[in-house]
């Protein structure tokens, strides 16, 4: 999240205090060399109020004190600050981030004491929706309300090299990107219906230099690879996300990762 609008967003007084409470939830997912537990964490300004400021996160964590465990789960909470947190501000645990909502939402309170009833809503939802001895695929789904015109949504692919816990980009996993990006504007564009020979731009979609590329979100799938283009990312807010999913068959020749 882009640093908190203090202006946009004001509510009503509520009583300031926050209720912080982390809970364990046992659903696992293992493998070999990798397992994961699912944990929820949640700050309240007031405490069982569903239409009052809150954050919460429901995030797999990578189990025991292996390099990979330490190095996946520190990626997943740095994206996590990315989304839910004040950009400049550092945090010490998922604790601490739900918490800073809450906080940020009290200072700006504070601040601007007689502004309009709008509260505060922040929500990180991830899971694991691949893993093999190879890779793992984390998917982490950010909503955030501060006031403005509409919330801000962002869902977000985190790739992992399965044996050592590292961040692989798009060319660890793709050998041959043109190749895989031909077939991907090809399926976009039969998907929505853009003649080939005409501009990927002409319909409503704002690609750079009317050029296709490939997003910046890539899930490994059951289904196929699912190339994930965000809000605003490819078009106006209101198209919302762009899903393209191209089956193994046509797509894994390109791949240097199978599924």
């Amino acid at each position: 999240m882009k640093t908190l609008s203090y202006i946009e967003a004001i509510v009503l007084p509520f009583t300031l205090f926050a209720c912080n409470s982390p809970v364990n939830n046992t659903q696992e997912n293992e493998s070999s060399t990798l397992s994961f537990i699912n944990k929820s964490f949640k700050s309240e300004l007031t405490p069982d109020c569903d239409s009052c400021t809150k954050a919460t996160i429901n995030i797999p964590i990578a189990r025991g004190d292996t390099i990979a465990a330490k190095n996946i789960n520190d990626y997943v909470f740095i994206v996590a600050q990315k989304a839910l947190g004040e950009e400049g501000k550092s945090y010490t645990g998922y604790d601490s981030l739900v918490a800073g909502f809450v906080d940020a939402y009290k200072k700006m309170k504070t601040k601007f004491p007689d502004g309009p009833a709008i509260s505060w809503d922040g929500k990180l939802n991830g899971s694991v929706v691949k893993q093999t001895d190879r890779l793992v695929n984390i998917k982490l789904e950010a909503f955030t309300f501060t006031g403005g015109a509409h919330p801000n949504s962002n869902t977000y692919s985190l790739l992992f090299n399965a044996e050592t816990g590292k961040k692989l980009a798009q060319g660890d996993v793709i050998k041959d990107i043109p190749a895989l990006t031909a077939l991907a504007e090809k399926k976009f564009r039969e998907q929505l219906k853009i003649p080939a020979g005409t501009p990927v731009n002409s319909t409503i979609y704002t690609f750079d230099d009317n050029k296709f590329v490939l997003p910046k979100n890539i899930f490994f799938t059951d289904s196929g690879l699912q190339l994930y283009y965000n809000a605003y990312e490819i078009a106006p807010y209101y198209v919302g996300a762009t899903i393209i999913t191209l089956p193994y068959p046509d797509a894994e020749q390109y791949l240097a990762m199978k599924p």
